[in-house]
């Protein structure tokens, strides 16, 4: 059984199942987790709904990262 976003295998407010009468679809996909990694820049592309792409990182070494401390956000590199 694949990943999905639908909300089939939910059930009613009483509690009791609700009856599955339609198979999955290709719109309801959801995919893994990237799991992004810290390491040498590697992207991946995702071809997604309409001919679309999106990159998933894999491993990067640069980023936005928040110090909570300090209050800030800034674009840094990881060495």
């Amino acid at each position: 059984m694949g990943i999905s976003r639908s909300s089939k295998l939910k059930r009613r407010l009483t509690g009791g199942a609700m009856p599955i009468h339609v198979k999955k679809r290709k719109f309801l996909l959801g995919r893994q987790s990237s799991n992004t990694k810290l390491g040498e820049k590697r992207i991946v592309t995702v071809r997604t709904r309409g001919g679309n792409v999106k990159r998933r990182a894999l491993r990067i070494n640069e980023g936005n990262f928040t110090w909570v401390s300090e209050k800030v956000s800034r674009k840094s590199k990881i060495l």
